[in-house]
């Protein structure tokens, strides 16, 4: 599937990660990632907005705490669970500089601005009636 990204915060800086070097450091955090094997291979409604004829994906905020050498997150933290789970490059936002910290720096496939084209896992989105259904347990996943 192609999306544009789209960042929530505007001084945020856009990259594409190869996740596969930083997993272990999500891992040793003290919130661990969700189990990839439990998610259910859909996006919610709520990490998309449609502009025009574009789908537009809005990123996951990653943070790196250089003391701890581990990645933490503002928001997107399930988004990062479910497309690692299906393929090991993801666009992500970072604060300021972050993007230059160690195995950060190492991960960067390239820079993104906001409404550059990615590729995300060709996965169903699930609509917010869906989502209500499922929740009132009218629907399965």
């Amino acid at each position: 599937m192609l999306a544009r990204i789209l960042k929530r915060v505007p001084d945020d800086k856009c990259v594409l990660v190869d996740w596969t070097s930083l997993d272990r450091h999500w891992f040793s955090g003290q919130i661990r990632p969700p189990d990839r094997a439990a998610l259910f291979d859909k996006y919610l409604w709520l990490w998309f907005k449609g502009q025009g004829d574009a789908l537009w994906f809005e990123v996951p905020e990653v943070g790196w705490d250089s003391a701890a050498e581990t990645i933490s997150f503002t928001n997107g933290r399930n988004r990062t669970a479910l497309i690692t789970k299906h393929q090991r490059y993801v666009p992500v936002a970072l604060e300021g500089d972050e993007s230059e910290w160690g195995p950060v720096r190492g991960a960067v496939v390239r820079p993104l601005e906001d409404g550059d084209l990615v590729i995300l896992p060709d996965l169903p989105i699930l609509s917010s009636d869906e989502w209500d259904r499922c929740m009132r347990g009218e629907a399965e996943w």
